[in-house]
């Protein structure tokens, strides 16, 4: 997988996209001075960003955003608004990370965690007491890590499963042979698959690959635009259908709407997407990639409400389709399995590099501390003097901490794109998908378990987020309306994600109005952290003083 830095920005370890600006020069010197030359750039720019729509939207969110349609109308469309200004605050919060501190989230969480310390200091320590050493030892765990990366690693599989599944279903759609044959065509098609997203992955090269996907995108937005109109939809209904209600037993699904279209993965997908960038590109691209998602799933939402379910009667991919050939006609019903289709493969390849791309990020780091505390311990002081002053040239030279991590490993660091740990990952998660589709388990159940999961996921990226854009060590600029955004996010998927797993965890026994106290204690007490994280340490003079400065 070719790596290609820009030419004039310190690229990040662990990127692996090269950002096409806009402000470079990527048409023949011919044709420079033409009025189409900006406007191209422009498209190739969005096409660009327009990963973050395909990683977004693909079987899953189809089956998860049809389904709330089928069960439920135009009720959860509140979804889609506060999952698309969740994603934005989200995402710009990640690129201005990784702009301004030249660090992924999980490099972030590092020097978090694992600050420098200093190697001469100034007075000899005091004794520690034994309740001091155990305090001190807690942040230089890497729990965190390691519990973000399984809810990553579980979430991204199963919803892995569920784009190889996509295509599958689209074939099943009109594939009706006996037993025998028929788990070999499944067999042949989902091993076929998932040997094509390996190899693309392995082999191909990511740029052309994040534009061909931007192609894609479009066409998905033609396909569903139509299939939508067709069916017909109430305006009133619509809008109506943006207050926010919960009907009866709607909140796992309505958390898997937003899960699934602020996608956890793209927090990392992000980084990737925003290093070599300005600012003001970025909010562009983040803008497009969002506004295109959001306008894929009211699409996708009002294609499900075709599926009009009787009572008992279970959400299927294959009776919506057909559902939307009897009321809409068979062009719905092609274009819908195209479009099934189409995102099977886009978010297939996207699931899983991003899936990579957050281990890579959360884990790096940590080698990396693993090394350094051991050349601390086994060497002697004047070694670990002498790291130090390599660390701090290198920051002179390079200001990118995630570089510095890296040079520190070996030249054949397994997280590297293409490392064994890092191509693990993908196989990993193409492996598990094979057998799950192949096995022929419940594919929508499986999308649901994947969301539930990344639900759960969501809020914890958000209030890390939090944590290292109000670290003062890392040089961001995080305004008091960026932290009251980003605090009202994670306070709210906080509440939803308690009121949605609650149940499941306690078997159904807290449910009605203690379901709801609960979530409701869970959403403030994140609401105070948040707020601690984001002003405890601030004098009201500062906090007035930044809103000076920002005005």
């Amino acid at each position: 997988m070719p790596l290609k830095p820009p030419p004039t920005t310190p690229q990040d370890s662990s990127s692996l996209l090269t950002a096409p600006s806009s402000t470079q020069n990527t048409m023949p010197s011919s044709a420079a001075s033409s009025t189409l030359h900006p406007i191209l750039a422009q498209v190739i720019s969005l096409l660009y960003w327009a990963m973050l729509a395909a990683s977004t939207i693909g079987p899953g969110t189809i089956t998860l955003m049809a389904k709330g349609g089928a069960d439920y109308q135009l009720q959860l469309g509140w979804t889609v608004p506060l999952a698309s200004i969740t994603a934005y605050v989200v995402y710009e919060a990640v690129a201005r990370l990784q702009i301004d501190a030249r660090k992924s989230l999980g490099g972030a969480l590092f020097q978090h965690y694992f600050p420098s310390p200093d190697p001469v200091p100034s007075t000899p320590p005091a004794p520690k007491s034994t309740l001091a050493k155990v305090v001190a030892a807690v942040p230089h765990t890497p729990v965190i890590s390691y519990a973000l990366s399984f809810l990553v690693l579980v979430s991204m599989t199963l919803l892995e499963c569920a784009q190889i599944a996509g295509l599958w279903a689209s074939v099943d759609y009109y594939y009706s042979g006996p037993e025998p044959i028929y788990s070999v065509a499944r067999t042949l098609v989902t091993l076929s698959l998932c040997l094509l997203v390996a190899l693309i992955l392995f082999r191909g090269d990511i740029d052309n690959i994040s534009k061909a996907l931007g192609m894609v995108v479009v066409v998905m937005v033609v396909t569903f635009s139509i299939s939508a109109f067709q069916i017909g939809f109430d305006a009133g209904d619509l809008f109506s259908g943006f207050v926010p209600s919960l009907p009866e037993d709607s909140a796992t699904v309505a958390l898997g709407m937003i899960a699934t279209t602020c996608l956890p993965i793209n927090v990392f997908l992000t980084s990737s997407l925003a290093n070599g960038l300005t600012i003001g590109e970025t909010r562009k691209g983040i803008g497009f990639a969002t506004v295109i998602t959001a306008i894929l799933s009211l699409l996708i939402i009002i294609v499900g409400t075709g599926d009009e379910l009787e009572d008992g009667e279970t959400f299927d991919l294959n009776n919506l389709a057909r559902t939307l050939k009897d009321s809409a006609g068979k062009t719905s019903e092609v274009l819908f399995l195209f479009g099934l289709a189409a995102a099977s493969l886009s978010s297939g390849l996207t699931v899983a590099m991003g899936c990579a791309l957050a281990c890579q990020s959360l884990f790096s780091g940590l080698d990396v501390g693993a090394k350094a505390r051991q050349r601390t311990d086994s060497e002697s002081s004047n070694v670990e003097v002498s790291v130090t002053t390599r660390l701090s040239q290198r920051d002179e030279s390079h200001n990118n901490d995630d570089d510095m991590l890296i040079d520190l490993l070996p030249k054949k660091e397994p997280w590297a794109a293409g490392g064994w740990r890092f191509r693990g990952i993908i196989i990993l998660q193409l492996l598990v998908s094979f057998c799950v589709v192949t096995s022929g388990l419940d594919t929508v159940g499986v999308i649901v378990l994947s969301q539930v999961f990344g639900g759960v996921l969501l809020p914890t990226l958000c209030f890390c987020l939090l944590i290292c854009m109000n670290d003062e060590d890392m040089g961001t600029t995080q305004s008091n309306v960026q932290n009251a955004l980003l605090v009202g996010a994670t306070t709210v998927l906080t509440g939803l994600a308690v009121y949605s797993v609650a149940p499941l965890i306690t078997m159904g026994a807290c449910q009605g109005d203690s379901l709801t106290v609960v979530s409701s204690i869970a959403g403030f007490v994140t609401f105070l952290g948040g707020c601690k994280v984001a002003w405890g340490k601030k004098s009201l003079k500062q906090f007035t003083d930044e809103d000076e400065a920002n005005v």
